[in-house]
């Protein structure tokens, strides 16, 4: 899963924050001296900080037009997962999760989108992981997410609809470790999710859907165990 994640990550993105994320000062990781680059790798890294930031400006550009035209947001939702780690040796860990998110629609109201089925929404979102092992002093933490996503809904006015979404993006936890050996190294993380789901009640204002989320900081810095895990979402329309 962890190179799996790689894959997903812009190189751009990964390149541009290595750095600043190397000097964060981590007591449960093991300490490692910085390695001077050498010309071309300082000139590939500027390169990628570049277009890096060019990514964010475009991506920012976004809500910001949505916010222009909707500053209230589309639909609140609620979410409730599971996930269970294997850890090096064998180690088995589990983290409950609970979360609140609230989202904004860029293309609401563009008939030639939504004809598609498509739209692409920003979504929010505050969560709170409890760690199921004990004894430990690190039993929780709080995870602040902000992740576009892309999704489509199948066609009709008759419920329930089919629904599936895609979403990347990026998280801040206030811990870099839960229980007592599952460790995150950086507080800045990437997250991958995926879903399946139905809406359901009046103009399809309800929506319930499975998901499957990943988060990690794509090797940025190790060790590097996330935490992937199963959960279900229930979110209601606000328009």
């Amino acid at each position: 899963m962890r190179a799996a994640t790689s894959l997903w990550l812009p190189m751009a993105l990964k390149e541009c924050l290595r750095p600043a994320l190397l000097r964060r000062a981590d007591t449960d990781a093991v300490p490692r001296g910085p390695r001077p680059m050498s010309p071309p790798e300082a000139t590939s890294r500027a390169a990628c900080c570049a277009i890096f930031a060019f990514a964010c400006i475009a991506l920012a550009a976004l809500p910001l037009a949505a916010a222009a035209e909707a500053p209230t947001p589309d639909g609140a939702a609620f979410t409730v997962g599971y996930g269970k780690s294997q850890l090096t040796g064998g180690h088995n860990t589990s983290v409950n999760v609970y979360g609140l998110a609230l989202d904004w629609d860029f293309w609401r109201g563009d008939s030639s989108v939504e004809a598609g089925g498509f739209d692409a929404r920003l979504a929010s979102g505050l969560a709170y992981w409890h760690g199921n092992e004990h004894p430990t002093s690190h039993a929780s933490l709080w995870d602040l997410s902000l992740m576009p996503m892309l999704r489509w809904t199948a066609s009709g006015t008759t419920a329930p609809r089919f629904l599936a979404e895609g979403r990347i993006g990026m998280h801040l936890l206030s811990a870099t470790r839960i229980n007592n050996d599952q460790v995150f190294s950086t507080a800045f993380q990437f997250g991958e999710w995926v879903g399946t789901g139905l809406t359901f009640g009046q103009d399809h204002r309800y929506e319930l859907e499975l998901y499957l989320q990943h988060v990690s900081n794509a090797n940025i810095k190790k060790p590097n165990d996330g935490l992937t895990y199963l959960g279900i979402l229930f979110r209601a329309g606000l328009h």
